[in-house]
């Protein structure tokens, strides 16, 4: 059973391994409006690309992150919220006890997969308030070595996953290593600022392609 269910959470996990968001084959780049659920400008980010994972499916959002930069003097952030639908996206995890877990773990196994030399240095967890509700984040804190703003370097990243009713919320962030002391108290204004309890509504889509072509807006990694 453990080992269907990893299977099954190998296939469902494919398109969010990670930090900033990799685009697989039948996602698009969408448009949102500056709403006050995600503003273009909040806690000192700005926000980038939004994707659709999803795209095709006709019963509403199910799968979309929000890509947010940081481009201060003191430190450069390159942040993505993701909010998917458990049912529509993990099926396969509806039925378990801490879903979350299940997922935070996969990513967990995916980062250290992912980055040659990728070091876990702490775990741990967050509490997250919103709207007078209190939420518990599963968090884990690696070093290791990426392209990060043109430069290969050092770097400090977190993920962190939380339930909200029957979504699954991750933000994974990435800074320079020297900075990474700011990366925590900055992404908690980012998260509280950001209304992550609901999908971002997008207006309009473009290919992949198209939106590399009509974007002026600086990647950061």
């Amino acid at each position: 059973m453990k080992k269907l269910i990893f299977l099954l959470l190998c296939t469902e996990l494919a398109v969010t391994l990670t930090g900033c968001p990799s685009v697989p084959r039948g996602a698009v780049s969408a448009e949102i409006a500056n709403s006050r659920d995600y503003p273009l400008q909040v806690a000192g980010f700005r926000r980038d690309r939004v994707i659709d994972y999803a795209q095709d499916d006709r019963s509403g959002p199910a799968d979309i992150s929000v890509g947010y930069n940081m481009l201060a003097p003191d430190a450069q952030i390159a942040s993505t919220i993701y909010v998917s639908s458990l049912p529509k996206v993990f099926p396969a995890m509806i039925d378990l006890v801490e879903p979350e877990r299940t997922i935070f773990e996969h990513h967990k196994s995916a980062i250290i997969e992912g980055h040659a030399g990728a070091t876990l240095l702490r775990e741990t967890t967050e509490e997250l308030i919103k709207f007078g509700k209190t939420y518990s984040a599963l968090v884990a804190a690696y070093r290791y070595d990426d392209v990060f703003m043109g430069v290969r370097q050092p770097v400090y990243s977190v993920l962190l996953v939380w339930r909200h009713e029957d979504n699954i919320v991750k933000l994974r962030s990435t800074m320079p290593f020297a900075q990474g002391q700011l990366l925590r108290p900055r992404n908690l204004k980012l998260l509280d600022a950001v209304n992550w309890t609901v999908f971002p509504l997008p207006e309009t889509v473009m290919t992949i392609e198209a939106f590399h072509r009509s974007s002026g807006r600086p990647a950061i990694l």
